[in-house]
């Protein structure tokens, strides 16, 4: 956990040692397959799949003293997220093209607090 505190106009980084966190996830998946040679004699091969999830932090807040002064970081504890992606092998498995792209955000606070992850590989 890095925390990032602004004194007289000089940004200082704080690394915190001995954080803790502790979250939970439910979710579910909708997956699709499909394999074939698709006019060829290789076989080729598409997983897809959509994710929902639900995420809740049970220790979203941290607390602690630095020379004298009370540094305090909170976020909101419970999130959602919606995610899509998927791998196409073709080739006979040689080849093999993956991609995901997920949206977390808080569902206390949707337009202040969010995440959007891509991979591509």
């Amino acid at each position: 956990m890095s925390l990032y505190v602004h004194v007289a106009d000089t940004t200082h980084i704080i690394l915190v040692a001995g954080t803790r966190n502790l979250k939970e996830r439910l979710g579910i998946s909708v997956d699709f397959e499909n394999n074939g040679t698709h006019g060829t004699a290789q076989a080729s091969r598409l997983h897809a799949y959509g994710t929902a999830n639900v995420y809740y932090d049970f220790q979203s807040r941290f607390a602690d003293s630095l020379s004298g002064a009370r540094l305090v970081s909170e976020q909101d504890p419970l999130w959602g997220g919606i995610g899509i992606g998927g791998t196409f092998n073709w080739g006979d498995g040689k080849y093999v093209l993956y991609d995901e792209a997920t949206l977390n955000t808080s569902l206390s606070n949707f337009r202040g607090s969010y995440s959007l992850t891509g991979r591509i590989g």
